[in-house]
């Protein structure tokens, strides 16, 4: 998303002990993926620059993809939405770093 909410939302993975690494777009996320096999998170807008959504962008990883986290200020009821949240949670945005550790949980 817009460097604004990146620089916002990092410090509260950092709070919450994750190390960060920051994409500008989902082509520069999949390279970082394929070059850091480490990640284990990814936390994704769905409404990104360019065509491709958020849920584009997690389909395009295949099967051996990390856990994802979807965040949006669309409606619930919005179809993009309602897509994202049968594949991964989906937090509102705005959402603070207790809404965050909340929704990380997921899976564990």
């Amino acid at each position: 998303d817009r460097s604004e909410l990146r620089d916002a939302i990092r410090p509260m993975l950092t709070h919450l002990g994750f190390s960060v690494v920051e994409a500008q777009s989902a082509n520069e996320a999949r390279a970082l993926l394929d070059g850091l096999p480490e990640i284990t998170l990814v936390l994704s807008d769905l409404q990104l620059e360019g065509e491709e959504t958020g849920v584009d962008f997690v389909a395009s990883l295949g099967t051996s993809k990390p856990k994802v986290i979807f965040m949006s200020s669309l409606p619930s009821r919005h179809a993009l939405v309602e897509a994202a949240a049968r594949i991964s949670p989906v937090l509102s945005k705005p959402f603070d770093v207790q809404d965050l550790r909340q929704v990380m949980q997921y899976g564990e």
